[in-house]
């Protein structure tokens, strides 16, 4: 597209050949700058110089709207306007520069092609004018590039995941940024969101070319979605430029991931009556514990923290209560249960309640006071306790 001037008509028509190096009539500039063109007036008329002097007139047209073009001397940088008179002599010639604005930043909205015309008159005779026009592009870029601290999040069912976003406008343009509205079905599709989740995140941001903003994404998982990982997609483009291309940075996604855990706190719940209870020497006292499990179901292990040491195989049962305190968990009341902690328990049906019992048996040479105590474990419930009377 850039050209050279090749010929520079004097007003009566008569060519002026421009040097091989003469400014070019095609600029290109972003939104906000300006521009220069160094150009030329001349008269030349042949005969005496005194005889065929004249006064002229330079008027612009074509001038897009927000823009600037101004005329200056190159000699003293006077501006010159429409009435200003341009006195000539015979084989005179006068360098001038035209300086051209584009819109701000904020007036921009796409690109545009300026065809800016100088037009000079003679005062002796109207019929006598020349035109040059000089072209302006004006580039226009919108850009948005996003970028996350972690791409990936660890939750727990019925929780909510947050992702620190930030958003850069890449353009040299005031933009406007959109991202899809997770509250239609489009816009879940978009996300790729699994059913019942939701997301926090604002639908559009304005930003000035370079300025980069951080938002907080926060992805909420319902308590009964099912354990696993998953990804979503947050997709953001500038509304300013019709073409969303990735290539063009016009357009960008970011893969965000998110591991669903089950959930630990409210999950498994213990309910007891009487943590405390007394029994005579070798007597036995039994705390029926009401479990429930409200998320998803699963294996339980039971586990009892601080319960007396374990009788190895090897000792008699009762040799080894006559000294000792022990401990066993009964699950005889569960569906498919058994007597012994051994084992895991499955649980299928989430909200049901089942009873499993702690036995705490005293040793036969116990003395009076307070015995020993047990914690029962999936979640922590208080100590069950024996008082041994005197």
């Amino acid at each position: 597209m850039t050209q050279k001037i090749q010929a520079n008509p004097n007003i009566e028509g008569s060519p002026y050949d421009c040097p091989s190096d003469a400014e070019t009539f095609y600029h290109t500039i972003q939104p906000g700058e300006l521009t220069t063109f160094n150009i030329t007036i001349a008269n030349p008329t042949p005969g005496p110089a005194e005889l065929v002097q004249d006064t002229f007139t330079i008027t612009m047209e074509g001038v897009p709207n927000n823009w600037t073009a101004t005329l200056f001397y190159t000699t003293n940088n006077t501006p010159i306007f429409d009435s200003t008179k341009i006195f000539l002599e015979g084989g005179a010639i006068d360098p001038l520069y035209l300086r051209v604005r584009t819109p701000t930043i904020y007036q921009a909205k796409s690109d545009e092609l300026a065809q800016i015309s100088i037009i000079a008159t003679s005062q002796k005779d109207p019929a006598i004018r020349n035109k040059l026009t000089l072209l302006t592009l004006m580039d226009v870029v919108h850009g948005i590039e996003l970028d996350t601290s972690h791409f990936q999040v660890d939750v727990e069912q019925g929780k909510s995941a947050v992702f620190s976003i930030s958003i850069k406008n890449t353009g040299n343009v005031f933009d406007t940024f959109a991202f899809y509205d997770p509250a239609t079905l489009d816009g879940q599709n978009e996300w790729s969101l699994p059913f019942g989740w939701g997301i926090d995140f604002p639908l559009s941001l304005s930003l000035d070319p370079g300025q980069s903003v951080t938002r907080n994404l926060k992805v909420s998982v319902p308590e009964s979605q099912d354990p696993g990982t998953f990804a979503i997609y947050l997709k953001g483009w500038s509304t300013g430029e019709p073409v969303l291309s990735v290539d063009r940075g016009t357009f960008d996604v970011l893969e965000l991931w998110i591991n669903v855990s089950i959930r630990t706190t409210g999950n498994i719940v213990f309910d007891i009556g009487d943590t405390k209870l007394y029994v005579l020497p070798g007597e036995c006292a039994r705390f029926p514990v009401q479990v429930n499990k409200y998320f998803t179901p699963g294996s339980l292990v039971f586990t009892t923290p601080g319960a007396p040491m374990e009788r190895p195989e090897e000792a008699d049962i009762n040799s080894w209560r006559f000294d000792h305190w022990t401990v066993d968990l009964d699950f005889s009341e569960w569906p498919g249960g058994s007597s012994s902690a051994d084992q895991d328990i499955y649980w299928a049906n989430v909200g049901n309640t089942y009873t499993v019992t702690a036995e705490m048996c005293s040793p036969f040479n116990a003395t009076a006071g307070i015995g020993e105590s047990v914690t029962v474990r999936r979640i922590w419930m208080a100590p069950l306790r024996f008082v041994t009377p005197c």
